[in-house]
């Protein structure tokens, strides 16, 4: 019972430490081109 409680909590530490070390959002980039029905709808709103 004991090597079941130690190994809860080493995965739910392991778990929360990934967490704390997470990289922040990224951003992604779409360029916007000219006569893709798409883009035009957007701009028109």
């Amino acid at each position: 019972m004991k090597k079941i409680i130690a190994a809860a909590v080493g995965l739910s530490l392991a778990l929360l430490s990934s967490a704390a070390f997470a990289e922040g959002p990224k951003v992604g980039v779409v360029v916007k081109i000219g006569g893709i029905p798409w883009f035009n709808a957007m701009e028109a709103g």
